[in-house]
């Protein structure tokens, strides 16, 4: 009860949430059952107010959740190959498939199980004491050969 405001400019928490687990696909009734406990707004509230979202995020002209999503997504898009191109450090690419079955306890044709396949990844930077020459040296079989034998002088240390 301590965190469930009724005054609307005192819950920025419960609007996130709310918003949160509309985008989610989370349900009418668990929307409303964590607003029965003042972590979010209604159903009701998210339907109607979906807008004030984007004055928390800085979106404009946007009406719906999918559409801020997207743009957040491009705009992330857009961060990562302006990173690439200017860096001079390296960096790397992790990429990993997603797939959510959504469940229907009882099938119908209007409603039933779903199964939701996505690809995320993520881009990062390495430490700056990573070189690509040190990246090529840790690559070339021929530097590998040379070094041969040395694990036995590897310290804890080292690391």
């Amino acid at each position: 009860m301590l965190i469930f405001f009724r005054n609307r400019a005192m819950n920025a928490f419960q609007i996130m949430m709310g918003v949160f687990m509309s985008s989610s696909g989370a349900s009418r009734r668990v929307i409303d059952t964590f607003n029965h406990m003042g972590l979010s707004v209604n159903y009701q509230w998210v339907v109607k107010n979906i807008g004030l979202l984007f004055i928390f995020i800085g979106v404009n002209n946007s009406r719906t959740v999918q559409t801020s999503l997207q743009n957040l997504s491009e705009d992330a898009k857009l961060r990562v190959q302006s990173f690439v191109k200017k860096t001079n450090r390296c960096w790397a690419v992790v990429y990993d498939n997603i797939n959510f079955t959504l469940w229907k306890t009882s099938q119908r044709m209007d409603s039933a199980t779903q199964q939701i396949n996505a690809t995320t990844s993520a881009v990062f930077s390495l430490p700056t004491n990573f070189s690509q020459k040190g990246y090529a040296a840790a690559l070339s079989i021929a530097e590998r050969n040379k070094l041969a034998g040395f694990q036995r002088l590897f310290k804890i240390d080292s690391l």
